[in-house]
Formats: structure tokens, C-alpha cells, sequence
């Protein structure tokens, strides 16, 4: 009876302590303020190992919070980093409320609550939905001009919803040199619901092929789907 005391409190301080969002953001250590930006529902990270010389023929990756490998929620990434060593990407949704609020956590830090900056960010109007893919290394979209890399990822990227249309993002930017943000807007005209159960994010980014699923049942912070 005691081991089995121990196993469910065990088990319920594992439960609280991955679902550190359900307290106030403010509240948020450093260490929560980056698992929501890197390894929650809202932000996959996951690593691909490449070789200089040739795509592998099956590229392998490693989740942090994706299930990893090729599973049916887990990344799946082929393709070779120019710089021929491993490629370290993070894909994010910029636009969901909790990661709004990590973020100005991480700016404002103790004056998150107060400051009128802070609530601007917090209370905006999200027009779209916006996925930021973190880490990309900017060489892997060199040897064309800026319009003609937008045009490119506009068409190589979309959200895939079984039993929908796929979303086309309507906007595309690069921030940042060396190791860059690729920003995607998409529109919300048809908008994505619970009901959706699952969406997948696609793209081809130069040389690497990117598919990560995001489970919305997972995406629901105070009782709203965010994203």
C-alpha cells in the first residue's frame, strides 16, 4: 500500500510539473519559459544528424516532446545541411497565446504583468496563424533572390488537415543571418477547430523535408484552443 501511495504521488507531481501552463504565466521559471518556446504542444524540437555529400536515405531525427523518429506524432526530416553537420530546428506557434506570454516574460521579465508594451503583444488581434521554424541555416536557401525564396517556400509549405483543403501560407519571412527564423503566416478564412484533431505542418526547406504533426487536443490552454 505504501509503494503504491508513493506511485500515485509520484505520477501526479510528474502530471503537474509537465503542465507547468496551467499557472499563471508570471509564475514561469526560465527552465518553463523555454520549454514552451522549444518541447511543449505548441513547439517541437528535434535534431537530424546529416553527412556532407548526400541525403541519407532515410533521415533520422530525435523529438523532445514530437515522439521522435518517423511515429505517427514524431518528425519526419530528410535532407543534408550544407555545413555537413547536424541540423537543430524548432517549430513554433509565434501566434498561440502561451507562447506570446513566454515570450514577454523572457523581455519584460518581472514587468511582464505591468507593462503596457507587454499587454499590446498579449491583447493584439492574430490575424493569422504564424509558425516560426527556428534554426535554419540560411545557406541552405542561398543562390536566389529574396523574392524568388519567398515565392518558393509560399508554395512548398502548407498546413494538412485530414479532410480539408490544405492551408497555404499567404506570407513568408526570413529574420535573422547565419541561422535563421522562417516565418509562415496562414490564413485563417477557414479556421482551424478542435474538431480538427490533428494538423501537420509541411514544408520543403532547400534541402531538408520537414513534416511535423501538432495534436490540438494538447493546444488548449484555459479552456481555448490556441494557436
Amino acid at each position: 500500500m505504501k509503494k503504491l501511495a508513493v506511485s500515485i504521488f509520484v505520477f501526479a507531481f510528474s502530471l503537474w510539473a509537465a503542465d507547468f501552463w496551467t499557472k499563471p504565466y508570471t509564475d514561469w521559471t526560465d527552465k518553463d519559459l523555454q520549454k514552451m518556446s522549444e518541447n511543449s504542444p505548441w513547439a517541437k524540437e528535434y535534431n537530424v544528424a546529416t553527412e556532407t555529400g548526400g541525403a541519407p536515405e532515410n533521415g533520422s531525427s530525435r523529438g523532445k516532446g514530437g515522439g521522435g523518429g518517423s511515429g505517427a506524432n514524431g518528425p519526419q526530416i530528410s535532407g543534408v545541411d550544407v555545413t555537413g553537420s547536424a541540423v537543430n530546428l524548432v517549430i513554433r506557434w509565434q501566434s498561440a497565446l502561451p507562447v506570446k506570454e513566454a515570450f514577454v516574460r523572457r523581455k519584460y521579465g518581472a514587468e511582464a504583468a505591468i507593462s503596457p508594451d507587454a499587454k499590446k503583444i498579449l491583447e493584439a488581434d492574430e490575424p493569422a496563424y504564424v509558425i516560426v521554424v527556428s534554426g535554419l541555416n540560411r545557406r541552405l536557401l542561398s543562390g536566389t533572390d529574396p523574392e524568388t525564396v519567398k515565392k518558393t517556400m509560399l508554395d512548398q509549405t502548407s498546413l494538412v488537415i485530414k479532410g480539408r483543403e490544405p492551408i497555404k501560407p499567404e506570407d513568408f519571412r526570413l529574420n535573422g543571418q547565419g541561422r535563421v527564423d522562417a516565418v509562415f503566416a496562414f490564413p485563417k478564412t477557414n479556421p482551424i477547430t478542435a474538431d480538427d484533431k490533428e494538423v501537420e505542418f509541411q514544408s520543403k526547406l532547400g534541402t531538408l523535408i520537414v513534416r511535423q504533426k501538432f495534436r490540438l487536443k494538447d493546444m488548449t490552454y484555459n479552456g481555448k484552443l490556441e494557436l
